[in-house]
């Protein structure tokens, strides 16, 4: 297991500037220019975005993360790699002038609303097995950033053979789990703020299924960290059948920070729905 580092980029010679920045350490205020490599370092446990259990996410073609420095104007930036753990992102346009540290960046990019606000959103994408999107932070004085999760992952782990046939899940809360939530400080790992919630949002969370033949029966859906009376879920195959299930045997469920609560669903029983859940 490895943890995410983010390398911004100072000129366009990109393998040679990973070895001289290996051999010598980043400086404070760094400018970076046409953008910035994401690579995997040593595992460092509850640190990064990579250490939640066995769930390694890959950056894809696409993924954007937003940037900004000391002069705090975002910037968005993208990759063309492909499921990789090591992918060079760039600037959608070049910043105007020399950007300086401290760095902060929010993944995807498209969750960032200002400095310290950004949406958990309330649909989310599992692609053959694995969760997409994961809100993440990372904040460095230097061009080096290690990325972290905003958020807890509820892990659903469906056996028998509908574990190939789901199409969708909805996870049920007793309070709001997405919408708009502040970035505070964090007492308990003063690198990565906690989330505050502010506005919007509902109750319940849908994970689209992508290619669920090609999945092991592993579903992540990532909601703010807290302790949670009740969450139970609804799970919809792709013959429109419909199962559900509560989590936790009714005592309450603590969601922690960059971490997977696990949850096994055995012997549940798929049959026709006789009403809808979400409109």
């Amino acid at each position: 297991m490895n943890k995410l580092r983010i390398l911004l980029f100072s000129t366009i010679i990109a393998p040679l500037l990973l070895v001289s920045c290996e051999k010598n350490p980043a400086q404070p205020n760094t400018p970076a220019s046409k953008g910035f490599t994401a690579t995997t370092t040593e595992y460092v446990k509850g640190s990064a975005k990579t250490t939640l259990d066995d769930f390694m996410p890959l950056w894809s073609a696409g993924d954007r993360i937003c940037v900004w420095g000391s002069d705090l104007m975002p910037r968005q930036c993208m990759t063309t790699g492909r499921d990789t753990t090591v992918a060079f992102f760039k600037y959608d346009s070049l910043p105007e002038g020399t950007r300086r540290g401290p760095y902060t960046a929010i993944y995807p990019a498209s969750l960032f609303r200002s400095p310290t606000r950004i949406t958990v959103p309330p649909t989310q994408n599992s692609l053959s097995g694995t969760l997409t999107g994961a809100p993440a932070y990372a904040h460095s004085d230097t061009n080096l950033l290690d990325f972290y999760n905003l958020c807890g992952v509820v892990r659903l782990k469906l056996t028998g053979p509908a574990a190939k046939r789901i199409t969708y899940v909805i996870l049920f809360s007793d309070q709001i789990i997405n919408g708009e939530y502040d970035l505070v400080e964090n007492p308990d790992n003063p690198l990565c703020p906690q989330l505050s919630y502010v506005s919007g949002g509902t109750s319940n969370t849908i994970l689209n299924v992508a290619h669920s033949s090609q999945g092991d029966g592993n579903y992540y859906i990532a909601i703010p960290a807290g302790t949670y009376s009740s969450l139970s879920a609804f799970l919809y195959t792709t013959d429109q059948m419909r199962a559900s299930a509560c989590l936790g045997e009714g005592e309450p469920i603590v969601v922690e920070q960059n971490a997977i609560t696990a949850f096994t669903l055995e012997s549940l029983n798929f049959s026709k729905p006789t009403n809808k859940i979400v409109n």
